[in-house]
């Protein structure tokens, strides 16, 4: 009986170059592979730690004291020089001698100078730590009062976005400002988050709002930015006071709290909130955690991982903004938010292809819980609009391809998109806004423990134009009561 065992692995080497014109492999400085013990055309395993993406290949040998890490061919669109790897090598070894096999494990430096040689300790000594930002852990869920702000978050790692423009962390005074605007808002306000006059005193507020952070909401509502994401840090949110996660399917925020007025006048300063009967009774806020029962599902109550999609891709009245609110992130800390966006992503495309996609060759279904399951739109493009900077809709769980050759334009527009994503590991306070119309969220996996302490979302959805849904929104109200439509 043979086991397969971790027999080499070099940590967050730096990738040098990546090289599409060279036959598929890894090129590595020889004293790299020396000291990891791997051998010329060993086939190896390859972890992006920017974007999640995985590949297999085989390594080469550099220039000696090159510290090259290169990669080469088809690989090379799943990286960006300056991205970090992990290079695994597995080896396959007689049960007998199983116990005793001592991996050889390699940590380096940016530089891809090497610092320590182990056997897998979960930090290398000496090896770079990145600096975190402050969190800006405040207050949760009471109307009014002193929130204490906890700013001990050293050791985080900054959100992997490339674009740090698309990062927005608001000062000391600013998050005060905020703070004191919800609590006012939470004991002013109407008692009711879903009605009308909870939108109109939310939009109203939102007029005070930190002038910086007004100010990037309007650039970002002009021009989101290559990533198509906005960051916003340092929201009222103290996950020590919030009451248990919720674990019933449908959970939603009917009530005001700190919290949740804070995200409602950010979401006004974008546009229109607004959600659909069928999906969390229409609530305005609503509760992204795990249910027990459903780790496997494809949705937000769901633990496992989340394909990515843009958020009701199937409608005609999708948002055009979705902000996600961290109040609680899972006991490990892994649980990540994966953004893609397309514009980045099809840059990456030859122009057959991104041509391919703007052809009615899709459909997308809706979740039975739209109840339209005969109802489906299409056959439509992915991409539409401007060749050049294309919307896209897209849900990869459930958009179908009419024929082969839209078939593999869907999956070049997968690979693309996987090269680019990026993982956001939220944290209380954080608010993720993601530009419907150009970028695809999805999850990373994460283990729920169902013990009120588990990840807790709170979700919104923001209409530029809510007049474009009037025809499905009874008494012009805030809620879609569902009517798929071909155009949008």
């Amino acid at each position: 009986m043979f086991r397969t065992l971790l027999k080499s692995k070099i940590h967050r080497a730096t990738v040098t170059q990546a090289d599409l014109n060279y036959v598929g492999s890894l090129t590595l400085d020889p004293e790299l592979m020396t000291a990891a013990n791997l051998l010329p055309h060993e086939l190896v395993h390859v972890v992006n730690i920017n974007n999640g993406a995985r590949f297999e290949t085989y390594v080469i040998e550099g220039e000696p004291g090159s510290r090259v890490v290169k990669v080469n061919g088809a690989a090379a669109r799943l990286v960006h020089a300056g991205d970090l790897m992990i290079v695994i090598g597995y080896g396959l070894v007689p049960d007998e001698q199983a116990a005793s096999v001592v991996p050889s494990v390699v940590f380096v430096d940016e530089h891809n100078r090497i610092l320590e040689r182990g056997s897998d300790p979960a930090t290398a000594a000496g090896a770079p730590v990145l600096a975190g930002r402050r969190a800006a852990t405040r207050n949760g869920l009471e109307g009014a009062g002193h929130v204490s702000v906890n700013t001990d978050a050293a050791g985080t790692s900054p959100p992997d976005l490339s674009d740090q423009d698309a990062v927005l962390e608001l000062t000391g005074e600013e998050q005060r400002e905020l703070e004191v605007l919800a609590a006012r808002l939470c004991a002013t306000g109407p008692e009711e988050l879903d009605s009308r006059a909870w939108v109109e005193a939310a939009r109203d507020a939102s007029a005070a709002l930190p002038l910086r952070l007004r100010r990037r909401l309007a650039r970002f509502r002009r021009d989101p930015g290559d990533e198509a994401v906005l960051l916003v840090r340092g929201l009222p949110v103290d996950p020590d006071r919030l009451p248990p996660t919720p674990t019933v399917p449908g959970s939603v925020q009917r009530h005001p709290t700190v919290p949740a007025a804070a995200i409602t006048m950010i979401a006004s300063q974008l546009g229109e909130l607004y959600a659909f009967r069928e999906e969390k009774s229409g609530a305005l806020v609503q509760d992204v955690v795990p249910v027990p029962g459903m780790e496997e599902f494809q949705g937000n109550a769901g633990s496992t991982e989340l394909t990515m999609h843009i958020e009701n891709a199937f409608h005609a009245n999708r948002p055009d903004y979705v902000g996600l609110a961290c109040l609680r992130n899972d006991h490990d800390n892994v649980a990540g938010l994966k953004v893609a966006s397309a514009r980045l992503a099809a840059r990456l495309l030859p122009a057959d292809v991104r041509m391919a996609l703007h052809e009615p060759k899709y459909f997308t279904s809706p979740p039975g819980s739209f109840g339209l399951v005969d109802d489906i739109p299409g056959p439509e493009g992915i991409f539409r609009g401007n060749p050049e900077d294309p919307d896209v809709r897209v849900d990869f769980t459930s958009t179908e391809a009419i024929d082969d050759d839209a078939r593999e334009a869907m999956a070049a527009l997968g690979a693309s998109l996987a090269a680019v994503a990026r993982t956001l590991v939220l944290r209380p306070g954080d608010l993720a806004i993601v530009d419907n119309r150009l970028c695809l969220h999805g999850r990373t996996a994460f283990r729920a423990r169902y013990d009120g302490r588990d990840r807790w979302l709170q979700r919104v959805f923001v209409s530029l134009d809510l007049r474009r849904s009037r025809a499905s929104r009874p008494a012009d109200g805030h809620v879609v009561h569902s009517a798929v439509g071909r155009t949008a």
